[in-house]
């Protein structure tokens, strides 16, 4: 089985790959943001180009209830246009602090920020965090 990760935003879209049999997330490749449904195509475009058979958006939830994030918002009609397109499952993920991580641990690396995808990396970042869950709830 090989999965997608997507790490949406409006400027930048992440996008990176797993083999279930491997079971290490890759990062694949950044995509201008802009119009969803242009958006969605080039997605879809990857999901059949890659044989990908499940797509796993990132989620922006807030760290309390109460916060409702305007881009929370954005990514669900995404993830809805999304649906209706790919002709595969689609699901979505906790993607906080993703892209924050991915920063640090290129800082550690002695890496500049211009030297990383960020956001392809943190769309590997939480398709490999994914993927764990599912390992691990499947027991």
């Amino acid at each position: 089985m090989r999965l997608l990760g997507v790490d949406y935003g409006l400027r930048r879209v992440g996008l990176a790959t797993l083999d279930a049999e491997v079971g290490l997330a890759f990062p694949l490749r950044t995509i201008e943001g802009g119009v969803v449904g242009d958006v969605v195509k080039r997605v879809a475009d990857v999901v059949r180009e890659e044989g990908i058979e499940l797509v796993v958006v990132g989620m922006p939830l807030a760290l309390r209830e109460e916060d409702v994030s305007g881009m929370k918002r954005v990514v669900e009609e995404f993830v809805g246009v999304l649906r209706g397109v790919v002709g595969c499952e689609v699901e979505v993920w906790n993607e906080q602090m993703t892209s924050a991580m991915v920063l640090k641990q290129g800082r550690e690396m002695g890496l500049e920020k211009g030297q990383v995808d960020v956001d392809a990396a943190a769309a590997a970042v939480l398709l490999g965090d994914f993927w764990e869950y599912k390992k691990r709830a499947q027991g």
